[in-house]
């Protein structure tokens, strides 16, 4: 039961169902999983610190582009490699098997609970909003047992929904998605249906408002970049179901291509829109944007109707996210790196990989810190982006096969590098004890990697992916 079984080189998908994954599904799955909390509470940030208008939503152009370069760099990596698992499997197959394990040891214990848990207190709020008399998402309401009770239902039933396999996974996720497409674009028609009424944010867009905040220089801006890459993270969701794909080499760039380009698209004039409606300080300042948009057009009931579409959009990421996550797990059990029992080959995921994570998300949600889970969350996520960058100069290099290949390259991967060291480097100055613990709990993985891999004995192959090690150099 607790075995870890020798590795399979290029192992596919653990022997599992051959559910297979169309375009729509895939681009569904790119989609859903960054249209979310990110787009209604980053706005803030993201114009505080830029300083003025025209500015703030260049920010928003600017790092959806560079999340589209991340993700056109996975697609040809996933392009290579061409199985499930994300980061994992592009790490095993072409860094070695220490490098994976890291990876899914962070993934195991941080990435998958601490993303549930943040999505589902971020749902649990603007659900209370209309559910619980008093309480202002607005307002530091972790703490509320009443949203910790939503937020632990949600996670509980996402798990039931993805127990029924991969196939009824995405049927939902993508019925999801279409859902959260439709009430986005009502935000967006709220918006411009406020064009003419008196409102004049765009004059002078490029011009420094003191009213906004002190921000607008060199350093203040870049922040701003990192605010709004949050409200974008997820581009790289569609690689961790790759095995799962029909026709990988042509389904995986062409739905991170526009599926990428739908999300810029509606960040961006959602952006626009609530400046047609707010003033640009209310902008600046407000965690609850939709809610002060509905109010401003409908009243109190607006601001309810934008709660529950603020919830609507959460629990479509939370749902894309538990889609995602266990394939890592089955992946690395296949490969002999985590226990046998998170890999059953008789279905297109295992339950344990399932809910694990998910009860290590419910302990997060009933006894963490919702600041401290993000910000050990984003570092050591983002030294992983980083790395995955490398794998792809490592591909080039080679001459490893790939049936896409991304355009500009070199350039588009040292860009993201740059943009990834600078995030890691911008969490250890401002959250010092958070970034460390982040990295701190990556490098515990060394140790026990050493201790999984001597427990497996000779059959395992050595340090390197005998794949990796057969290719020359």
């Amino acid at each position: 039961f607790f075995s870890f079984p020798p590795p399979k080189s290029m192992a596919g998908d653990g022997g599992r169902s051959s559910s297979k994954l169309g375009w729509v599904h895939g681009m569904a799955l790119v989609v859903g999983s960054i249209v979310g909390s990110g787009l209604f509470v980053s706005p803030g940030d993201v114009f505080a610190m830029s300083g003025s208008v025209g500015v703030g939503l260049a920010v928003w152009l600017l790092a959806g582009i560079l999340c589209l370069i991340g993700g056109l760099c996975y697609a040809e990596l996933g392009c290579t490699v061409e199985r499930s698992g994300g980061e994992y499997a592009i790490f095993y197959e072409l860094l070695g098997r220490p490098a994976a394990f890291a990876f899914a040891w962070m993934s195991f214990w941080v990435q998958a609970p601490a993303s549930i848990s943040i999505l589902a207190i971020t749902f649990a709020r603007y659900v209370g909003v209309v559910v619980f008399s008093g309480l202002d998402p607005e307002s530091d309401v972790d703490g509320d047992w009443r949203v910790k009770a939503v937020a632990s239902g949600a996670i509980m039933s996402v798990g039931i929904f993805n127990s029924f396999g991969v196939e009824g996974g995405a049927i939902l996720n993508t019925t999801l998605t279409a859902l959260k497409m439709v009430a986005v674009l009502g935000v967006i028609l709220m918006g411009l249906s406020q064009v003419g009424t008196g409102y004049v944010n765009f004059e002078d867009a490029f011009v420094p408002n003191d009213k906004i905040s002190t921000g607008g220089s060199p350093g203040m801006i870049g922040l701003s970049v990192i605010a709004a890459l949050w409200s974008y993270d997820g581009w790289n969701s569609l690689n961790y179901l790759t095995g799962q794909l029909d026709e990988p080499s042509k389904t995986l760039p062409r739905c991170i291509l526009w599926g990428m380009l739908l999300v810029i698209a509606v960040n961006v004039l959602t952006n626009i829109s609530f400046l047609l409606i707010l003033d640009p300080e209310t902008v600046a300042t407000s965690q609850a944007l939709a809610i002060n948009a509905g109010e401003k057009v409908f009243g109190k009931w607006g601001g309810y109707t934008m709660s529950f579409v603020v919830a609507f959009n959460v629990y479509g990421v939370l749902q894309t996210c538990l889609m995602a996550y266990p394939h890592i797990y089955n992946e690395a059990a296949v490969d002999g790196l985590f226990p046998a029992f998170l890999n059953d080959p008789e279905r297109d995921i295992s339950l344990a990989a399932i809910w694990i994570p998910l009860f290590l998300s419910l302990v997060m949600t009933l006894f963490g810190s919702f600041t401290v889970l993000s910000q050990v969350y984003a570092v050591a996520l983002y030294i992983f982006y980083a790395l995955a960058m490398v794998c792809l100069i490592q591909v080039r290099r080679k001459g490893l096969p790939s049936d896409y290949r991304v355009p500009f390259y070199p350039f588009l991967p040292l860009l993201f590098i740059a943009c990834s060291v600078a995030l890691v480097v911008n969490a250890l100055v401002t959250a010092p004890l958070q970034s460390i613990g982040g990295v701190s709990f990556c490098l515990l993985s060394v140790p026990l990697y050493l201790w999984v891999d001597r427990h497996r004995g000779e059959e395992s192959g050595g340090l390197l992916n005998p794949a990796l090690a057969s290719s020359g150099d």
